[in-house]
């Protein structure tokens, strides 16, 4: 059986049949909400790793915790900054290859804010732990990790899961990492979403010989953030992972025509907003209203 995504396991929970298309056809496998502007996630992940990445490259951003550890002001002189260093340039830039799409950025910007004041309290916090010229890249901790890890099924089975994280960040109080998940949307599915992160908390944990925790940032259409803990994440990771990777691997064996395919979302106004709702008609004879 070749390998499994997390991303993969993340829609196998809000939708079987997707996941199933997706695997064998390729393609997207996304859930478009009404009115959704095509590229905004793009931009809010591009702007996300941005914010990241400058705060650990601007010496100001030092010099501004080394100056004043009280988190009102310190956040809005980050804000100001990241304004100034990031939002601004990526503006500019959009306004000269995509203008049709500027009026999508300013709410975006304001979804990014509150994530922004999270980052300044993590980091005022952290002060109080470690030197001030240290405290940024001991909190954000920028590299990519490709994880993989081979699963045990209730059958005996072995599959093999993969998945790939950018951003950690470090909670000095707790003494405890996090994986960080960037979602634009909030998900369609709550219980996928923790299948997701609770993936890339163990996998890396395993990894490390660390537990860690997750943290998931949505901006849209308001802001929103999911703290779970370690303990939380492994319980799931027992609970739900096993046997859904075995349902999966009996749903890929399944070809048109054959009885028991793999069943349908569970959540039916998902289908109205599939990015393979066509190819889904066809493959599974069903019909949408």
């Amino acid at each position: 059986m070749k390998p499994i995504s997390v991303t993969k396991i993340r829609i196998a929970f809000e939708c079987p049949r997707l996941f199933y298309l997706g695997h064998k056809y390729g393609g997207k496998m996304l859930f478009i909400p009404p009115n959704t502007v095509l590229g905004l996630g793009q931009a809010f992940h591009e702007l996300s790793e941005t914010i990241v990445h400058t705060l650990k490259r601007e010496q100001k951003f030092t010099f501004l915790l080394n100056k004043n550890l009280n988190l009102e002001t310190t956040h809005k002189q980050i804000q100001s900054l990241l304004y100034e260093l990031v939002f601004l340039p990526y503006l500019h830039s959009v306004k000269h290859h995509s203008p049709e799409k500027l009026d999508q950025l300013y709410p975006l910007w304001l979804g990014l804010t509150p994530f922004i004041y999270r980052l300044s309290e993590l980091l005022v916090k952290n002060s109080q732990y470690c030197p001030s010229e240290e405290v940024i890249k001991k909190t954000l901790i920028t590299q990519e990790y490709k994880l993989e890890y081979w699963f045990t099924l209730p059958n005996n089975r072995q599959q093999l899961v993969t998945g790939k994280l950018d951003s950690l960040l470090f909670n000095f109080a707790q003494n405890r990492l996090s994986v960080v998940e960037y979602k634009t949307y909030h998900p369609v599915d709550p219980t996928a979403q923790l299948a997701q992160v609770a993936l890339y908390s163990y996998m890396l944990s395993y990894n490390k010989s660390l537990p860690i925790n997750a943290l998931v940032y949505c901006v849209l259409p308001n802001f929103k953030e999911y703290d779970y803990s370690w303990e939380i994440l492994e319980q799931n990771v027992y609970q739900l992972i096993p046997y859904k990777l075995q349902q999966m691997q009996t749903w890929l064996q399944w070809k048109k025509g054959q009885p028991s395919p793999p069943p349908p979302t569970s959540q039916p106004h998902l289908c109205q907003i599939c990015s393979q709702k066509i190819k889904c008609q066809k493959v599974f004879n069903t019909y949408f209203l």
